[in-house]
């Protein structure tokens, strides 16, 4: 299972997000919302799965940790609200999902008239990558958690390189792929 988590406080770009989602049976949506949210109105499947959490931007990860306890076993990815699923992660779980127990892909964002590179596909260190650029087994995340961004500045990259840590050579792997269009939907 493709579990795509996101953590929810600008409910006005999730129907875009879910235009973009590939409507697959081995896809799901975990959506963790504010309470007080009124989400849009889009067609609810059973791979559609929506919670509350804490209201306010500064509980993004605590809201992003309940969503992974939510998963069904496979690959996890952040899926920021503002941000559109990109065509090419669903190839890339579909290729390596047997292999690997962690994908680190290549981040764009849109610059001018063209997508250029925001975060390369790195080992992951502080203030070089991004949660979203990142394919997570539900195995690694039994262990790892995302901690609060008030206590962790850094939350991704430190996140990311414990994930990375977590694994042997043989299950972690870095491609040149687009796995992240970042922030696609402010545009």
């Amino acid at each position: 299972m493709l579990n795509l988590i996101t953590s929810s406080y600008r409910p006005e770009y999730l129907d875009r997000v879910y235009a973009s989602i590939p409507k697959r049976d081995d896809v799901r949506w975990i959506i963790i919302k504010n309470e007080s949210f009124t989400l849009p109105q889009f067609e609810r499947t059973p791979n559609i799965t929506m919670a509350n959490g804490l209201e306010g931007l500064e509980n993004l990860h605590i809201k992003a940790n309940l969503g992974i306890s939510l998963c069904d076993p496979g690959l996890v990815q952040f899926l920021d609200e503002d941000t559109e699923f990109n065509d090419e992660t669903y190839e890339m779980y579909q290729t390596y999902k047997e292999y690997y127990k962690l994908i680190i892909g290549k981040q764009v964002i849109w610059f001018e008239d063209k997508f250029v590179t925001r975060c390369e596909s790195q080992i992951p260190e502080c203030g070089k990558v991004d949660g979203g650029q990142a394919l997570i087994h539900t195995d690694i995340l039994k262990h790892i958690k995302l901690k609060p961004l008030n206590e962790s500045p850094c939350a991704d990259g430190n996140f990311l390189k414990e994930c990375w840590d977590f694994c042997d050579h043989q299950s972690r792997i870095l491609t040149n792929q687009v796995i992240s269009k970042y922030n696609t939907l402010k545009l």
